[in-house]
C-alpha cells in the first residue's frame, strides 16, 4: 500500500473494516499496529475503538519500517481506557511482540507489558530461578480464593525481539503462554478457583502497572487482544507471518 499522508491520517482513526481494509480476525477488541504519524495516540484497529493515550512513550522506526513504541523504563505508559469491549474477558487471548533493552531489572520490579487490574503479564523479576520467566496472572475470588498463575520455564534475554502470548479459557482457568508462537512449558501453572474478579470500568495499560516501578524499559508492537481463545496453529500463524518485520528468520 502507498502511505501517501492523506491516507495515513485516515488510516489512524478509522477502524479497519470502515476504510476498506482488511478487518481482524474474530474476536479481536484490540488492535495496534503502531503506524508513524498517531502523535500521542495510538490507534485501535479493531471495531471498539480501544485506542490508546502514549504518556512518555516514544515512536521508534525499526529497519524493515514497522513504528513501535519505546519506553524508558521509568513512568512510560499507554492507556487503552475502560471500553466494555474490554471487560470480563473471561475467555481471551493477547499477542504482542516486544524487546527488553536491558534483563537487569532488579529485585522485585517487575517489567509489565499489560495490566488491567485483574489480569497481568510481567516478567518475573524477583531473583532465583524464576528470574527473567515471563508470567502471568488472573485474580479469582471465593472457592479458596485460588489465583491462576503461570510462570514459563525459559529466561528471555535483552536486546532481542520476542512474540509473547498469553491465553485464558474457563474451560480450565488456566493461563497459557506462548513465546514465538509456541507454548511455553512451566516452572508454575495454578488454576484459579473460584469466581473471576471483574475488571469492569478498569483501564487497560500497556508497558506498566500503574502506581508503581514497574515499568518496561524497551519496546512493544503490534499489540492485539481478543476475547476467545486462540488456537496453537492461530498464534503460530501470527509468528509466522510477522517475524521478518522484527529481524526474525
Amino acid at each position: 500500500m502507498n502511505w501517501s499522508a492523506s491516507k495515513i491520517g485516515t488510516f489512524f482513526k478509522e477502524p479497519a473494516h470502515a476504510i476498506g481494509l482488511s478487518t481482524p480476525p474474530i474476536g479481536c477488541v484490540l488492535d495496534l499496529p503502531g503506524l508513524p504519524g498517531g502523535g500521542n495516540k495510538i490507534y485501535d484497529r479493531s471495531p471498539y475503538g480501544n485506542h490508546g493515550t502514549i504518556t512518555g512513550a516514544t515512536w521508534e522506526r525499526l529497519p524493515s519500517g514497522l513504528w513501535v513504541t519505546h519506553f524508558d523504563g521509568v513512568n512510560d505508559l499507554i492507556n487503552c481506557g475502560s471500553g466494555s469491549s474490554l471487560d470480563d474477558l473471561t475467555n481471551c487471548t493477547c499477542l504482542f511482540w516486544v524487546y527488553f533493552d536491558t534483563s537487569e531489572y532488579g529485585e522485585g520490579n517487575y517489567p509489565t507489558m499489560f495490566e488491567k487490574t485483574r489480569y497481568r503479564f510481567n516478567i518475573y523479576s524477583a531473583g532465583g530461578p524464576t528470574h527473567g520467566r515471563p508470567w502471568a496472572y488472573r485474580y479469582f475470588e471465593g472457592g479458596g480464593s485460588v489465583t491462576a498463575n503461570s510462570i514459563g520455564t525459559e529466561a528471555l534475554s535483552a536486546t532481542t525481539w520476542y512474540l509473547l502470548g498469553y491465553s485464558f479459557s474457563s474451560v480450565d482457568n488456566k493461563i497459557r503462554l506462548y513465546t514465538n508462537g509456541v507454548e511455553v512449558s512451566y516452572t508454575e501453572q495454578v488454576a484459579g478457583v473460584g469466581t473471576l474478579v471483574s475488571e469492569a470500568g478498569d483501564d487497560l495499560i500497556l508497558g506498566n502497572r500503574a502506581g508503581t516501578d514497574n515499568t518496561l524499559d524497551g519496546m512493544l508492537a503490534l499489540i492485539r487482544m481478543y476475547n476467545r481463545v486462540l488456537s496453537a496453529l492461530e498464534i503460530q500463524n501470527h509468528y509466522q507471518q510477522e517475524k521478518h518485520l522484527f529481524g526474525v528468520w
